[in-house]
């Protein structure tokens, strides 16, 4: 079974956004054996990703006992499935534990990375998808980098606010007892990432939660990122409701899903300290300060994204994942695929260390004095739910 959620001041909204999330892990679980291809990187006939460009571990975390995954060669066998290269304009190999979700390894593969959803998208068009899943990537390489650097970032004034619907979220916000500040995370790759931080002003749970979004209209960011916080909020004022005995894990070894992130963070005030360098900058920038293209069609906002993204030598790949009965249903699925890109950490105690954007990204953009060595990234556990 397969399930979805979300949060729209418009009731119909939230239910054809819970219903595109159930839609899209429908699809990423279905695999024909048929699309599948066992071979090593050198065997393939034509484009493959690079594998050594994949953000997945450093040297030190694979000479460590307690790493659990094997370091990936371009002679390891795998099974790879095709996609299209949208920087390339042609047919791609992917590893298919990229792609499907969940993906069932076989015996004479290795495992050597954790599944997670980032890149899975829906749509009623093909354009529409593939655009909501290159967002997705931004947005999670975008979040760990500044988490884990701890980079301080600027707050977008909402005062000169006059979109209704956004009006809606701010109002349903001011209802609750919290703080909120929205942060602006946009990196090198120039489009409008933001996080709202929610703290709650009771000192009780939740206690901080947070939601972002990224888009090439900063309105429609913004709007998509209150949306995700109170989404979380009320997800979290639920599970405080449900679970009133909360039993802490004080080394936070058992933190290995998006929602144990976010839970934790929910429910431990120790935890709203960690949050703080969010907030330390206090350079205030309005909406006219961000990156806005006026594009229409979903086709023109994919060709941006991509062009963007090339632009900081990133190949965008996809993969068309949508079943029979779901193209039926006027719906697409994809999934995207940007190797380099961070992927967001599931399991606190293995961070993936091993990218270069982790450590380049804040450096080439002047906001550290020098890139942080491993040893330096954030020690505590992220809010992402």
């Amino acid at each position: 079974m397969n399930f979805g959620s979300a949060v729209s001041t418009n009731p119909d909204v939230a239910i054809i956004k819970a219903i595109g999330e159930s839609v899209e892990r429908y699809c990423s679980s279905h695999l024909d054996e048929r699309d599948l291809t066992r071979a090593t990187q050198k065997e393939l006939k034509g484009e493959s990703i690079v594998l050594s460009d994949l953000a997945l571990y450093s040297s030190s975390q694979y000479s460590s006992p307690d790493l659990k995954y094997p370091k990936l060669l371009s002679s390891t066998p795998l099974y790879w499935v095709k996609g299209f290269s949208l920087s390339q304009d042609c047919p791609v190999w992917i590893p298919a534990c990229l792609v499907y979700m969940p993906y069932l390894y076989r015996k004479d593969e290795p495992v050597f990375h954790r599944q997670i959803s980032t890149g899975l998208a829906c749509g009623t068009d093909l354009a529409s998808a593939i655009y909501r899943g290159i967002l997705e990537v931004i947005e999670r390489d975008a979040f760990i980098i500044v988490w884990q650097n701890q980079l301080e970032c600027p707050t977008l004034s909402l005062s000169d606010i006059a979109d209704p619907y956004i009006l809606s979220l701010i109002a349903a916000l001011d209802e609750v007892p919290v703080r909120y500040h929205v942060k602006v995370l946009t990196l090198d790759i120039n489009v409008t990432t933001l996080l709202v931080l929610i703290e709650n002003k009771a000192d009780a749970p939740p206690y901080t939660c947070i939601g972002m979004a990224v888009d090439i209209n900063p309105l429609k960011a913004l709007a998509r990122a209150l949306e995700e916080g109170l989404l979380v909020y009320l997800g979290m004022t639920r599970y405080h409701r449900e679970n009133p005995i909360y039993e802490r894990d004080p080394e936070y070894k058992k933190v290995s899903s998006p929602a144990q992130h976010g839970i934790i963070h929910a429910m431990e005030p120790e935890l709203l300290e960690t949050v703080q360098f969010l907030k330390s900058n206090k350079e205030i920038i309005t909406l006219s300060d961000l990156p806005d293209y006026e594009l229409d069609g979903s086709v023109d906002k994919c060709k941006l994204l991509v062009e963007l993204l090339q632009k900081c030598n990133l190949q965008t790949h996809v993969v068309d994942l949508t079943t029979v009965d779901i193209n039926d249903a006027g719906f697409k699925v994809i999934r995207a695929v940007i190797p380099g890109m961070q992927p967001l950490d599931l399991d606190h105690t293995c961070p993936h260390l091993g990218g270069k954007r982790l450590y380049e990204v804040p450096y080439k953009l002047g906001l550290i004095s020098k890139p942080l060595t491993e040893d330096e990234m954030n020690p505590n556990p992220h809010p992402f739910p």
